[in-house]
């Protein structure tokens, strides 16, 4: 009943992989609830945030710390958070950042809706993508790094590639092939 409601493209909101299992960030659809595979038993399940969203805040998941993070930037206030799922089982979430961004988001760098923004570090630092360049902020909302790049635009990712979630064995001597 969960996927009969769909989920946003992979391209959009990539799922994470921790511990064996794929995590897909919280999506309205979904009553912004976390979907997850458990790729052993390959049974779906959902867990709890209990941070309230809207349907234009960004969410992106992480690992930080060998836990499952989850950074979300509040739109209308410019504020991007942290939180750390400390006690997995119980979805226990910590707040380990909040950072206020500055109006030179909006106002210098023409920052829109589709651009993408979330914490990237145990230390805070955030990375933010327009169009025309990718902006570095630390703990403190302070602008570190700019980087332009040659060519636009130029999107920023979250995006891990992976060869599979299944393991294999390549046989390179025909002689170990089954018969």
């Amino acid at each position: 009943a969960v996927l009969v409601k769909g989920l946003s493209p992979t391209w959009a909101r990539p799922p994470l992989q921790l511990k064996d299992r794929l995590h897909w960030p919280p999506q309205e659809s979904q009553d912004h609830r976390i979907l997850v595979f458990d790729t052993v038993i390959e049974v779906f399940s959902r867990m709890s945030t209990r941070v309230v969203m809207q349907k234009e805040d960004t969410v992106v998941l992480l690992e930080m710390y060998g836990k499952l993070a989850m950074s979300i930037y509040w739109r209308g206030a410019l504020v991007v958070e942290l939180f750390i799922l400390e006690d997995y089982h119980n979805e226990s979430w910590v707040r380990a950042h909040r950072i206020q961004l500055p109006l030179e988001l909006t106002r210098d760098f023409g920052y829109h809706k589709e651009g993408c923004v979330f914490i990237g570090s145990e230390d805070g630092d955030v990375l933010v993508s327009t169009l025309q360049r990718v902006l570095q902020y630390n703990r403190n909302g302070r602008r570190v790094k700019k980087f332009v790049p040659m060519r636009l635009p130029h999107y920023l990712t979250t995006h891990l590639l992976k060869e599979s979630l299944v393991p294999y064995c390549i046989a390179w001597n025909m002689d170990l092939l089954p018969r």
